[in-house]
């Protein structure tokens, strides 16, 4: 098993990491700081970082992300993101959050995929079943769900939004808006709270 998987598959107090990530909530920076201060360690921190990201499921996704946004130089993260984003991941939002930090083309590249309506990601139902082994899981079972393309477009307005972009055009499609008006997971909130979490947590641990 690559460095960076075995970390990122550890516990904190009996909580996977992982589930300390999907939301950053408070007491979420200690499995914050194991990950970030683990990177230095790694024999291949950018092949552990693509193996984290290359499956379907989302979890080893969210540890992904904290690594890039800790690594001082991935001159290639943005592109390795925007493959993710448009693969498809049940952590859209997370996903778009840090591109949002390291894509300095975020806006152009964000506004292209939702004029396509981010035709591509299928999301999937999140598994029911976990195995006890580091993110060994099945593939998803249940239904797709309907509106798959509506958390990661309204990730991409919300973010958007959030830096001021002046999206009026965008907003004119019928399309987007239904694709908005479907999100029940608010794919916007959940992308700018998590992106400023995630940045006050970085912010804390290169001031420790």
């Amino acid at each position: 098993m690559r460095y960076l998987a075995e970390i990122a598959g550890r516990s904190v107090r009996g909580i996977p990491i992982y589930l300390y990530l999907l939301n950053l909530n408070p007491g979420s920076y200690r499995a914050f700081e194991i990950l970030a201060d683990s990177l230095a360690k790694a024999p291949d921190p950018v092949g552990d970082i693509l193996a984290l990201l290359a499956p379907e499921n989302w979890r080893p996704h969210l540890p992904a992300l904290v690594w890039i946004l800790v690594l001082p130089e991935l001159p290639s993260a943005a592109s390795i993101l925007w493959r993710r984003f448009d693969e498809g991941t049940w952590v859209a939002p997370q996903v778009a959050a840090v591109l949002s930090v390291v894509d300095p083309d975020f806006e152009i590249n964000a506004a292209r995929r939702i004029k396509s309506l981010c035709a591509k990601p299928i999301m999937l139902s999140p598994p029911r079943q976990v195995s006890d082994l580091p993110f060994q899981v099945p593939r998803s079972i249940g239904p797709e769900f309907p509106a798959g393309r509506a958390k990661p477009l309204t990730a991409l307005v919300g973010l958007l939004r959030a830096a001021g972009a002046d999206l009026a055009d965008l907003l004119l499609d019928p399309a987007v808006r239904d694709l908005q008006r479907s999100d029940l997971d608010r794919g916007d909130r959940l992308a700018t709270l998590w992106r400023d979490r995630v940045q006050q947590h970085l912010g804390r641990w290169r001031n420790a």
